[in-house]
């Protein structure tokens, strides 16, 4: 015989487990997409930082202002065009 007497019994016992995974995987996926958002912050906050920083050093035009730079000095010195460089 399939059904028992404790099927209720048995049903509760399941859809409590049941209950017990869902909840934990709720909480799983509230967790990682807390930590996703707390790593998308740093991003920002880092990216941030880094252009103050490029800034303090460079000016506000900061990278850009530096390879003009680099390039006008790699013509004046001869070794701007890199095929010169290489075979072929």
């Amino acid at each position: 015989m399939l059904v028992s007497e404790d099927t209720p019994r048995e049903t509760s016992r399941v859809e409590s487990a049941l209950r017990q995974k869902l909840f934990k995987r709720d909480r799983l996926r509230l967790a990682v997409a807390k930590k996703m958002a707390d790593l998308n912050l740093d991003a920002i906050f880092y990216s941030q930082e880094f252009r103050q920083e490029e800034r303090r050093r460079f000016g506000d035009d900061g990278f850009e202002t530096i390879v003009e730079r680099v390039g006008r000095l790699e013509q004046a010195i001869g070794i701007y065009d890199l095929k010169q460089f290489s075979a072929g």
